[in-house]
């Protein structure tokens, strides 16, 4: 494995199982327009991503030109696999036209283009699944999945599929990070060189949010533990 490391959209396309998120418009230019956004379960998660991507780039007018590029991404659907009311709820809450009582409705809408996946971990292989076979792209709410079976069974779909897919790991992203990136784990002059192993290690009380062991936090049948 290459020690080398890369943030720029276009060098992460060329790398195995990435691919660069361009999205044409619909008269078929070649200009990249605002994404459209279907939101995939409806719980806390979803509801936190939504209220991050209004409170960066504002609640965006649905019926703005699709070649607008100047406009912030927009949320247009979103689907919850319980209740099409409880879908309603939610579209109401957050200024999103279109809700769905089922995925396989959202995921058939031809106005979305990158699915937010916010549905319980246990079930990421099925849902990512879906989403890569209905050619949507992809982001997927950590973990990725639940072993490493799963995700190299994901990478190689969307791989196949033609389609960006990702981790919400949004920490990837700080400014601190992307230098260390860029810089630290490189053979430059701040590098370090090759890397041989990294030891890390992140914990947390979870007695502090979860009974224990009533909590699904726990549940070995809900995929509970570590990968929570």
């Amino acid at each position: 494995m290459s020690s080398s490391f890369s943030t720029s959209p276009e060098s992460l396309a060329s790398s195995p199982g990435s691919t660069l998120l361009r999205v044409p418009t619909d008269n078929g230019s070649n200009k990249i327009r605002s994404l459209r956004w279907g939101i995939l379960g409806c719980g806390r998660v979803s509801h936190d991503f939504c209220l991050a991507v209004h409170s960066a780039f504002g609640i965006r007018d649905a019926s703005a030109p699709a070649d607008d590029k100047t406009a912030p991404p927009v949320i247009v659907a979103c689907a919850s696999a319980s209740s099409a009311s409880s879908a309603s709820s939610f579209a109401s809450r957050h200024s999103i036209p279109r809700s769905y009582g089922s995925y396989s409705a959202l995921l058939a809408d031809p106005d979305v283009d990158v699915v937010y996946v916010g549905t319980v971990h246990r079930t990421r292989l099925r849902d990512a699944t879906a989403v890569i076979s209905a050619g949507k792209h992809l982001v997927l709410e950590k973990p990725f999945a639940l072993n490493y079976e799963d995700a190299v069974a994901i990478v190689a779909k969307a791989r196949e599929a033609g389609v960006f897919c990702m981790e919400g790991m949004w920490t990837r992203f700080f400014p601190v990070l992307r230098h260390v990136a860029e810089n630290v784990l490189s053979d430059g002059e701040e590098g370090l060189g090759g890397i041989v192993q990294i030891t890390s290690d992140f914990h947390f009380n979870t007695e502090d949010s979860e009974k224990y062991p009533d909590s699904p936090l726990y549940s070995f049948k809900l995929a509970g533990g570590a990968a929570m």
